[in-house]
């Protein structure tokens, strides 16, 4: 009876041990891209751009929205295993808080 509960202890512990997540690498965002700016309508034609030019540890640098638009503050974070980056740029109408 002993070695049969110490044996489920066991099997227990090792069921509890920590799933790591997947490490990624930033740099996948590095190019060129067209955005759907209005995803919930497939009829329109709302699409931005984006060029991400360079990853620097967790700054993100490139062009938002149309070229010649700096993105500012570009920051990336890939702690969840996925990559996740917000970012500002703007135009002549204002500055625009962008993330996903």
């Amino acid at each position: 009876m002993k070695k049969t509960i110490v044996l489920v202890l066991m099997l227990c512990i090792f069921q509890l041990k920590a799933v790591e997540p997947e490490v990624v690498n930033p740099e996948v965002l590095i190019g060129q891209w067209k955005l759907d700016m209005t995803p919930e309508n497939p009829n329109d034609d709302n699409f931005a751009t984006m060029r991400v030019d360079s990853i620097e540890g967790n700054a993100m640098h490139g062009f938002f929205y149309r070229d010649g638009v700096k993105i500012r503050k570009g920051q990336v974070n890939i702690q969840s295993g996925s990559v996740y980056a917000a970012l500002i740029s703007g135009d002549n109408s204002g500055e625009y808080n962008s993330a996903f």
